[in-house]
């Protein structure tokens, strides 16, 4: 099953902010379906419209769900974890500058809106019955303050991990903060790193049969074994790529239109680089043996698939050894 991650954005930001963009590009290459949702009414907050909203947007929970927070994004996880009727483990859960207190408040109105996620207790029993493993960054010079005591909180009722950086201020922009590689190196040390599967078009995935082109059900049904990313590689122009039914695919699907053909090395380049992926996360299966050479040629481990034999029990074995 495909690994879901949800980031949820902090007060009055949006999916577009800070580090939110490049953490979910890396967490694409990873074969991640990544989700940043715009919060409702962002500049006013609520716990049960941000609570409900996310309820409707991650759906049902599973061990492939993941979930990273920041500032209030952080609360309304919780909220939400406490509320839902889930008894097993979660996947990795992140909380950047996460809090229980605040301090510096502008004004009466900016303190009014956060009273009731101040105040408002939260079942820390019913959340980490459902967290397998919960990290909080927090910043040596977060300016709402309670740095201490929201670690404490943190580490006592959920049994956290807690890493302070320095100088990060509310991890935002304004404090510098446009990536945050500590935290991509936090759920890959929890994580088995998949593999992007490239997947052979026509011939392979997709073959002819009674006049016209229809997805191979046999080798679908095998690759959605693998909660791999999947991108399907082609060579076909516009005319094709309806013809072919490349439109109605499962997976993304990506073509050069025969400039160059995948039998040309800097076919490969391009699409690495188009989806920012490297040689070393991606394999590949393909019934062109001189496409074949040309992917192997870059350093991509790649698979001749015969599709004279259809020897799906082969891919497989090929799919089990190199996919992660």
């Amino acid at each position: 099953m495909t690994k879901r991650l949800f980031i949820i954005h902090g007060w009055n930001f949006d999916p577009k902010m800070h580090w939110y963009p490049w953490i979910k590009k890396e967490f694409e290459k990873k074969g991640f379906k990544v989700e940043v949702p715009v919060m409702p009414n962002t500049s006013k907050p609520e716990i049960n419209a941000w609570v409900s909203h996310l309820k409707k947007i991650v759906g049902e929970l599973n061990e492939d769900t993941y979930f990273i927070g920041h500032s209030i994004g952080c609360q309304t996880i919780m909220r939400f974890l406490e509320k839902e009727n889930y008894n097993g483990k979660i996947g990795k859960v992140i909380f950047v500058a996460g809090w229980f207190k605040l301090g510096n408040l502008e004004d009466e109105e900016v303190k009014e809106i956060a009273n009731p996620w101040i105040n408002t207790p939260i079942n820390f029993n019913k959340v980490k019955e459902k967290i397998s493993n919960l990290t909080v960054f927090l910043s040596s010079n977060e300016p709402y303050n309670y740095i201490e005591e929201n670690k404490m909180t943190f580490e006592e009722k959920l049994k956290a991990k807690v890493i302070i950086l320095d100088n990060k201020g509310h991890f935002t922009e304004e404090d510098g903060v446009n990536k945050l590689p500590e935290v991509l190196k936090e759920i890959n040390n929890n994580l088995v790193i998949m593999k992007t599967i490239l997947v052979d078009a026509v011939d392979a995935f997709v073959i002819e049969g009674e006049g016209s082109f229809k997805i191979f059900k046999e080798m679908h049904d095998l690759l959605e074994k693998f909660s791999n990313r999947k991108i399907i590689l082609t060579g076909a122009n516009d005319e094709q790529f309806k013809k072919f039914g490349l439109d109605k695919m499962p997976y993304e699907v990506y073509t050069l239109k025969h400039n160059p053909e995948k039998t040309d090395p800097k076919y490969f380049e391009i699409m690495l680089k188009h989806f920012g992926l490297s040689k070393d996360n991606v394999i590949y299966f393909e019934h062109n043996s001189q496409a074949v050479k040309s992917a192997e040629s870059i350093g991509i481990k790649s698979y001749h698939y015969d599709p004279k034999k259809k020897d799906l029990k082969a891919l497989k074995e090929f799919l089990d050894e190199n996919s992660s």
